[in-house]
């Protein structure tokens, strides 16, 4: 339909003022760009429920990524200074 309506338009006579020839040059050219912007949308995809990633999901799993790193830093520092008392 809207090719139709595009064919239609370019097939019109050509106006007689230059107005007419400037509001219709600006109209093809809005066309042509409305015409590479149209793409078509993906299709949608399932994804199970215990496939889903979720921003919540990923925010949890680098807190508690956080929270080992710090522990094991806390382990290795404790080990450390044990070490050294015994010496």
């Amino acid at each position: 339909m809207l090719r139709q309506q595009i064919l239609d338009k370019k097939h019109e006579p050509e106006p007689e003022s230059e107005e007419e020839d400037e509001f219709v040059s600006e109209y093809e050219e809005y066309e042509e760009i409305v015409e590479e912007e149209v793409k078509p949308l993906p299709k949608p995809v399932f994804v199970s429920k215990k496939d889903r990633i979720t921003l919540k999901e990923l925010e949890e799993k680098e807190e508690l990524e956080k929270r080992l790193e710090i522990e094991a830093i806390k382990i290795r520092e404790e080990q450390r200074q044990h070490s050294l008392r015994v010496n």
